[in-house]
């Protein structure tokens, strides 16, 4: 191979690990314990009628979700933070994580539930800690399922710098079918901890989504050791 074949060979094998080593946020899921927040004498209060977003409410910090930063967010009457594209406010079960819409969704209890116009529970939003590993939080407390008026209560967690989301669950009522989970803005991935009629084993427990970095493949470490070795043979030369 000549010294222009091998550069063009180097090049397309720097795009490759390029693409690799920027390779996005994957999500694994676990059971946590109780750590509830409740923010219902701190925080914002906001109203909502029966399936409706509100608008974009600021965190007050920048939040990575699948490789796209934010600084706000909508929410649902239907139990979950919308990140996405859609403005879509979930009505009326909670559907299947990817590739049901809406996307780009973390669904911490997506159900048809009703405030009411906060006639049937309050919802809060706060955000809480230092700069750096700050909380974004929106409870939602004693929110009734409609048509039943069973009652739940959870709150919705994002955290700045580790990128990670947490769920914690208060008094849980079951109901119809309910979705635990998050998924990408064009519901070709997500992550479905939960979806099921059975939420009331989750009371008093938390729910965490944790944001990580692929780690380079055993392909890719083999393809920057053959760069390394090709640029020194090119300095010789």
């Amino acid at each position: 191979m000549n010294k222009k074949m091998l550069k063009a060979a180097l090049a397309g094998l720097m795009l490759s690990v390029s693409s690799i080593a920027s390779a996005g946020l994957i999500y694994s899921s676990s059971q946590i314990g109780s750590d509830f927040r409740d923010i219902s004498g701190s925080g914002t209060q906001f109203s909502l009628s029966d399936d409706a977003l509100t608008g974009d409410i600021a965190f007050g910090f920048n939040f990575n979700f699948y490789d796209i930063v934010h600084d706000s967010a909508r929410i649902s009457s239907n139990g979950f933070i919308d990140f996405g594209p859609d403005y879509d406010e979930g009505c009326c079960t909670g559907g299947t994580i990817a590739p049901t819409g809406p996307n780009g969704i973390f669904a911490g209890l997506w159900e048809d539930l009703d405030s009411n116009n906060d006639t049937t529970g309050n919802m809060f939003y706060q955000t809480i800690g230092s700069a750096g590993s700050r909380e974004f939080i929106v409870g939602f407390y004693d929110i009734a399922h409609y048509p039943t008026g069973n009652l739940v209560n959870f709150e919705m967690i994002i955290h700045e710098g580790s990128n990670n989301l947490e769920i914690q669950f208060g008094s849980l009522a079951n109901e119809d079918v309910h979705t635990i989970g998050i998924e990408n803005y064009d519901g070709t991935s997500g992550e479905q901890f939960y979806r099921g009629t059975n939420i009331s084993q989750f009371s008093n427990t938390g729910v965490l989504f944790q944001a990580t970095v692929p780690e380079p493949s055993t392909l890719a470490i083999f393809a920057l050791g053959v760069m390394g070795l090709a640029s020194r043979r090119f300095k010789k030369q």
